[in-house]
């Protein structure tokens, strides 16, 4: 956050590593301020950063929303990523994720 030494969002578990800040900080004056960068999904981040294309699957249903892809496909799908050595990512609303083969 401005100010502090801390990130507003980006962690990392290695100490001393600082290149999640950098991005973050540069999203952050692209959007004018933290606070206009609060929310929303990585596939709005993505294709700032990489040359790829970006698929948001709605999974669970949530008020006023319905889920876009059923249990099996979505396995499906997660499958697919990994085969094809992409990039994914989840989200609960509130905090992101990345979903990495390991």
């Amino acid at each position: 956050m401005p100010g502090t030494d801390t990130l507003a969002f980006a962690r990392s578990m290695e100490e001393g590593e600082f290149w999640m800040f950098i991005l973050e900080e540069r999203w952050s004056k692209l959007h004018g301020s933290y606070s206009m960068v609060v929310g929303g999904t990585p596939n709005q981040v993505f294709p700032m950063f990489l040359p790829s294309a970006t698929e948001y699957i709605a999974h669970g249903i949530k008020e006023g929303m319905q889920s876009s892809v059923d249990a099996h496909s979505l396995w499906y799908k997660i499958k697919r990523v990994a085969h094809f050595d992409c990039i994914a990512t989840a989200s609960s609303g509130t905090h992101s994720y990345a979903l990495l083969d390991g």
